[in-house]
């Protein structure tokens, strides 16, 4: 089979966006992650699942893409948490550290603090990573609006 060229697979495949970002939650765990997702004030949409597991969306608004969050029966059951996967939000009442803050006492106050931790993303303190392998695969990380710059 010939390998296709840039050009080629664009010319084939047509314009692409992102229709949704999936997401690992610890296992057993995808309804305690849309409970956080919801309790952040964010919609939540339809679940689906089958013999490979659950999968629910959530997303900020009605306008904006829905993140996936999943749940697979392959997943295996020791805690795991890492910001090399992670979900950048961009924040603009508060401060990255406050936002993180905020999150680590909703994991204590809803029995998700085990293992739990934040670290700073960067010298300045504007950006945040919070982590709850209770419920979570990913960081979540909380980015100061003013500070937010696409490279």
């Amino acid at each position: 089979m010939a390998l296709v060229s840039s050009h080629a697979l664009s010319n084939v495949v047509g314009p692409t966006k992102v229709n949704h970002s999936s997401y690992l939650t610890s296992k057993g765990q995808l309804d305690h992650a849309v409970k956080f997702f919801s309790d952040l004030g964010w919609l939540v949409g339809p679940e689906i699942g089958g013999a490979w597991g659950r999968a629910a969306f959530v997303r900020p608004t009605i306008d904006d893409e829905p993140l996936q969050l999943s749940d697979y029966v392959t997943t295996p059951d020791e805690l795991f948490c890492s910001d090399d996967f992670h979900l950048g939000l961009s924040i603009q009442h508060v401060s990255a550290v406050q936002a993180a803050n905020a999150v680590i006492k909703w994991a204590e106050n809803n029995g998700f603090d085990a293992g739990s931790w934040i670290e700073p993303g960067n010298d300045k303190g504007t950006e945040w990573f919070v982590f709850l392998p209770t419920l979570f695969r990913f960081a979540i990380e909380f980015v100061s609006v003013k500070d937010f710059r696409l490279i």
